[in-house]
Order: structure tokens, then C-alpha cells, then sequence
């Protein structure tokens, strides 16, 4: 089958740290400290195959392309990858999978051959501390697909079927395309959902919402916002086209973050502004820019706000902690997706959202490189993959 891999040279950094079990197994927990010259290509690898009665095998039909799929090919001044994350090299990535099942193992009773689905990229282990705390996302040996082992920028996936979500609900209203759309997003949005609703607590209906950051992340964040019953929202972003899909989905202004920044403290005038002076209820950072948006932000906390943050931090940040004394704002985040699958395909099927819209581009595998180079520029809100298409030319790839 075709597929687009990750290859880099296992260099640990001179000085790290590493277990007895991560030297054995050649992987890390912050892959920043051993892989070194990462690089991707295309090319054939061998079709995945049933090695449990619990698996199954999915036909993958959009896989979308992440900022940190971009990060894993980026390097440093020394040659080392720049993603944080726990790696384990060659393999295929890609956790944003939206597929149909095309085989399945002799214990699978849920799932149907045919049935399209939405795949759950963390595997949390069920048995260390915080598993057993009923807290998936913080789980401490979790498996990822497209970072721990083969994701789904291929034509084929396996996976146990305990991950795997049906899509049935929004293609049957709307649809086998369009479930797939909406599963090629599901990931990002279960992020967003998981990180309001189960990590921070929601918000009461009526609340004034800031979201900095209209990527994927971000842009499920003024969806679901909306969805949610906040009053007010108001999204950050550097680029016009995603501050354009964010008022579509609901934001009632969209502030290109470049033009307050020019300003001093143009950002917290512009919350304090747009909240009458009352400060924002609650605030999502889904950036990565931490250290340069804190500082403005903390000066328009409402109080008792809440802050998550979404994003992943590209280098540490100083905080002030008397803007949270002062207001009893509190700050949370994740990196977990688990728990948010089933509501989001619920809101989609019942029509109450629609993030299959942020999708900008797509492409047909054999121009995946080309893909990962679009999706690089972070102008688009989602770049996809379709790995069963008909290979287009590289100037029309995008109108696939």
C-alpha cells in the first residue's frame, strides 16, 4: 500500500536522560532528545494485518494533517526534531483517521464490515496510576498512533476496535462523505471538547469567551462555545482565512492578533472593550504562544475566569500569579482527546455543528508531501489527505 513515513537517526543528545526501557525500545518521552535529521517520504509499505480478535482494519479515507505532524519533520539548529512528544521512529503518522471498516478480528461485535468510523489515536494503558484514576488523557505509558506506532497517512489502518468510533449517526443524515469530512476532524474537536467541558468545567450560559488560536483546536472552541450557550466570543488569529471561518462558525468578532499586538496592551484593551469592562469569563490559549499572549490576556480576567490551554507550548512562559489571587481565576489544560469522540459525532449528526467546513485543502496521497508543505504554512484550518483518491497533479491537488 502506499504511505507517507518518518525516518530519523537515533542520536540521543549528548547529557539526556533516558529509561533502560526507552535505550532498548529506541523511543522517548520528548523525542527533542534523541531523533536526529527527520525527514519524510512516500513510497510502499506492507498492508497491515490482523494480529488480534479484537482488531480491525480500516479502509482510510481522509486523514487530516496536524500542526504537529508538521513539527515532526522540523529540526533545530543541531538537527533535532522540535516536537515534544513521545516518539518511536520509522513509522507512519497521522492520528487524525476517518475511514471504513474493511475487516475485522472474531471478537468484534459492535463494529460491521462497511461501517465508516472515526479513530481514537491515544491507546491509554488501563492499568497505571492514572488510568486507575479514571484521568485516560494523563495516562502515563499511552500509545498514540502516528507517534508511537503507524498512524493513518496510508491507504490502511489497523487498530483495536476499542478506539474506533462509528460514524454511522452523521452518515446516515448527511451522507458517507460527509461523515468522513467530520471524521477527519473529530480528533482535534474532542481536544477542544475534552479540555472545556471535562477538563475545565464548562461556563454557564451567558459567558464571554476568548479564543486565541483558529486552527482546528480553536476553531471547534468557538463552535462548541456556541453550542454551549455563550453570550459573547471573540477569536484571535494571524491569518484572515481562519478568522473567517471563525465567524462563520459563530465568533461575533475576529481580531487578526498581528494588528493589537502593534499596540501596547492592544490585546487586553480589545477583551476589556468587548466585554463592557466585566473581563472574559473564560479563555482558550490553542496557540503555542503562551509566553506572548499571558501577559495581555491576565489583564482582562473576569472574575472567577477560567483559563485552558490547549496549545503546545514551544518554549517556557512567566507567569503572574497575582492577576489569579486577585480575580480566583484558575488556569487547566490537556493534550487528551479521549471522552469527546461520541459527544461530537452526536452534535454533528443532530445538526448542531458542522467542522466539516474548516476543511481547505485536500489531497491525494501520492501528492501527500506536497501536503505536509501546504499544511506547514498554517493558512489553511485543515489540510486533508485522501488516500484512495486518483492521484491528481500537484497544481490541482487541492481541488480534489
Amino acid at each position: 500500500m502506499l504511505a507517507i513515513t518518518l525516518s530519523a537517526d537515533w542520536e540521543p543528545r549528548e547529557g539526556a536522560r533516558l529509561t533502560s526501557n526507552e535505550l532498548a525500545g529506541h523511543f522517548a518521552g520528548d523525542a527533542r532528545q534523541v531523533w536526529r535529521n527527520p525527514h519524510f517520504q512516500l513510497g510502499q509499505r506492507p498492508l497491515p494485518r490482523i494480529d488480534a480478535p479484537g482488531d480491525v482494519i480500516v479502509k482510510v479515507h481522509r486523514a487530516g494533517i496536524a500542526r504537529s505532524n508538521c513539527k515532526m519533520g522540523d529540526s533545530d539548529a543541531e538537527g533535532y526534531v522540535l516536537l515534544p512528544y513521545r516518539m518511536r521512529l520509522p513509522l507512519i503518522p497521522g492520528h487524525e483517521i476517518a475511514g471504513e471498516i474493511v475487516e475485522k478480528g472474531t471478537a468484534v461485535r459492535h463494529l460491521q464490515v462497511g461501517d465508516p468510523v472515526a479513530i481514537q489515536a491515544l491507546q491509554p494503558c488501563g492499568s497505571c496510576r492514572a488510568c486507575l484514576q479514571g484521568k485516560p488523557n494523563q495516562c502515563l505509558e499511552t500509545g498514540f498512533s502516528g507517534f508511537t506506532s503507524d498512524g493513518g497517512m496510508a491507504q490502511y489502518f489497523v487498530t483495536s476496535a476499542r478506539f474506533v468510533h462509528s460514524l454511522l449517526p452523521v452518515a446516515e443524515r448527511f451522507g458517507f462523505d460527509r461523515a468522513m469530512d467530520v471524521g477527519a476532524v473529530c480528533e482535534p474537536a474532542a481536544m477542544a471538547y475534552v479540555g472545556l467541558f471535562r477538563q475545565a468545567g464548562g461556563f454557564l450560559p451567558g459567558a464571554t469567551i476568548a479564543i486565541f488560536g483558529c486552527g482546528p483546536i480553536g476553531l471547534s472552541c468557538v463552535s462548541l462555545a456556541r453550542c454551549a450557550g455563550a453570550a459573547k466570543i471573540v477569536a484571535f488569529d494571524r491569518t484572515q482565512n481562519r478568522l473567517r471561518h471563525a465567524l462563520a462558525l459563530g465568533a461575533d468578532m475576529a481580531v487578526n492578533v498581528r494588528d493589537a499586538a502593534d499596540q501596547e496592551n492592544g490585546v487586553s484593551e480589545a477583551l476589556l472593550e468587548f466585554s463592557g469592562g466585566m473581563g472574559i469569563d473564560l479563555v482558550i490559549e490553542a496557540t503555542g504562544d503562551a509566553w506572548n499572549l499571558f501577559p495581555q490576556f491576565e489583564k482582562a480576567l473576569a472574575i472567577g475566569a477560567k483559563v485552558v490551554s490547549l496549545g503546545v507550548e514551544r518554549k517556557p512562559m512567566p507567569i503572574s500569579l497575582f492577576p489569579y489571587q486577585e480575580t480566583g481565576a484558575w488556569l487547566t489544560g490537556t493534550m487528551g482527546h479521549i471522552g469527546g469522540f461520541e459527544p461530537l459525532i452526536a452534535l454533528h449528526a443532530s445538526e448542531r455543528m458542522d467542522l466539516s467546513t474548516i476543511i481547505d485543502a485536500r489531497f491525494d496521497l501520492a501528492n501527500g508531501l506536497q501536503a505536509l508543505q501546504v499544511a506547514s504554512r498554517f493558512d489553511e484550518a485543515k489540510v486533508v489527505l485522501l488516500p484512495h483518491a486518483e492521484p491528481a497533479s500537484i497544481g490541482d491537488a487541492q481541488a480534489i
